[in-house]
């Protein structure tokens, strides 16, 4: 019989015998017999080799402790060749078999390790996590300890259980300074301290990590992540800093693209125009599917800068287009806010007063302070057609329905404004009363009790809150 013909031969009865238990063993029958096919199945895969030769036993039995290390030793090693071979369900019968039946075997621990890492790799979280435990308590000293622990915090933190995933980070930073895995950990806790809002305990532990040689993918993503802290507390210089590191010293990082327009946007929230429209414009002819879920907020910056810069048709013509671009964009309302502007300047008022309703009940913008701007504007609208009844009825509603106290102050002053250009001089003072009393310690509250106390008729200039 050749090899092909006995490999077949063998994998037919195999299969048969298979097909035969299914459905009249027990399960803990069948376990055996799936834990038999497996003996069975890794002899097939070494038909082919030259056959090793027999063993010939000595003369008297060996004793029967080092038969059963023997035993458990071919057992874990079978196992790890089913690893090898991308069968994680027949190296797990084996690695199983020498944590329950051999206890006392030198593999064990290598066995219960092999158990718990194909448990998490076949995301049986529960049971990865109960054998990790066993390992931390049975083999404390051993030499694979730090991989415990690190795979250990992930399956904990996959089950959500956080707290206890970064005790066992900081457990393994602290007692394995050395380790291959503590850069990823302290990585892993800088990152979880950043999402929870600590951004100083972030920094901390990026910039820590920073004092030692780190791999190059570790590296790059600290830089990014201390970026990204400064980003959070608004540092807009630093953030220029940190990304600029990170694109110098790795510039074929898949992370320069985001670092590049956090780059562009400090520019833009410095107020350096100028450098912002040549960063946002180069970033904006990159190929099609870089950057993709910034494309749109680089747009909305491109129409901004146009403005900042007084190029209001260029402005113009690229937010208009957003909403239609980006549907699904979260900012639209900022560029028909843009557009609104825009057409301002154009003195097409009825289209500009469409676009700030538009703002408004935005589901996305309709809670923010740029929709209290296109409730302002709204009402200047009114006042440059010399309208004052309209402005008045509208800055008399925003003065009690906005959501932003300054615009509220904002908005009662300059009702109170109208109504003295209409004459209407008791409406006036209660605008400004109202002012006073709820507002009494902004600088519109001192300008309310100036035109009460002159009782002039002469209306004031009225500055928008900053």
């Amino acid at each position: 019989m050749t090899r092909l013909q006995a490999r077949t031969d063998l994998s037919e009865r195999t299969g048969g015998c298979r097909l035969a238990v299914s459905g009249s063993l027990s399960t803990s029958a069948f376990r055996s017999v799936s834990l038999l096919l497996a003996w069975v199945s890794l002899a097939v895969v070494a038909i082919g080799a030259e056959p090793s030769r027999t063993e010939t036993p000595s003369e008297g039995a060996a004793p029967i402790h080092a038969q059963r290390h023997d035993e458990a030793s071919a057992t874990f090693h079978r196992g790890r060749e089913f690893e090898k071979l991308g069968r994680p369900d027949a190296a797990l019968l084996l690695f199983d078999r020498v944590v329950d039946e051999y206890p006392e075997a030198h593999c064990h621990g290598q066995a219960l390790l092999g158990a718990a890492r194909l448990r998490d790799e076949l995301d049986q979280d529960r049971e990865a996590s109960r054998l990790y435990e066993r390992l931390a308590e049975d083999y404390p000293e051993a030499p694979q300890f730090d991989e415990v622990l690190f795979r250990w915090a992930s399956v904990e933190f996959d089950l959500g259980n956080v707290s206890r995933s970064n005790e066992l980070l900081q457990r393994l930073c602290r007692e394995h300074p050395r380790s291959a895995y503590g850069a990823e950990a302290a990585y892993r806790l800088a990152q979880r301290a950043f999402e929870a809002n600590d951004p100083s305990r972030a920094g901390e532990l990026a910039s820590g990590l920073l004092e030692n040689k780190l791999a190059k993918d570790i590296h790059q993503q600290v830089l990014f992540l201390r970026g990204r802290i400064a980003v959070a507390q608004e540092d807009w210089q630093q953030v220029a800093q940190r990304f600029a590191e990170l694109v110098d010293q790795f510039p074929q990082s898949p992370l320069r693209g985001e670092a590049r327009f956090w780059i562009a946007e400090s520019a833009f929230r410095l107020g350096d125009f100028e450098s912002a429209s040549r960063q946002f414009g180069q970033l904006s002819r990159r190929p099609p599917g870089q950057l993709e879920p910034l494309a749109a907020l680089i747009a909305l910056r491109r129409a901004q800068v146009f403005a900042h810069r007084g190029k209001w048709s260029e402005a113009y013509s690229m937010a208009a287009k957003i909403p239609e671009r980006f549907p699904d964009f979260k900012q639209c309302y900022e560029a028909r806010y843009l557009s609104g502007r825009c057409l301002v300047g154009r003195c097409e008022l009825d289209a500009a007063r469409e676009a700030f309703r538009q703002v408004i009940d935005s589901p996305d913008g309709s809670a923010t302070e740029t929709a209290a701007m296109a409730q302002w504007m709204i009402g200047q609208t009114y006042l440059d057609e010399e309208n004052y009844a309209l402005a008045a009825g509208h800055y008399r509603r925003m003065g009690g329905d906005c959501a932003f106290a300054a615009w509220r102050a904002a908005a009662l002053l300059q009702a109170g404004n109208c109504y003295e250009r209409l004459d209407k001089w008791e409406d006036a003072w209660q605008m400004y009363t109202r002012l006073m009393e709820g507002y009494p310690n902004t600088d519109f509250a001192r300008r309310a009790a100036s035109r009460l106390r002159t009782a002039s008729r002469t209306p004031i200039s009225i500055a928008q809150p900053r």
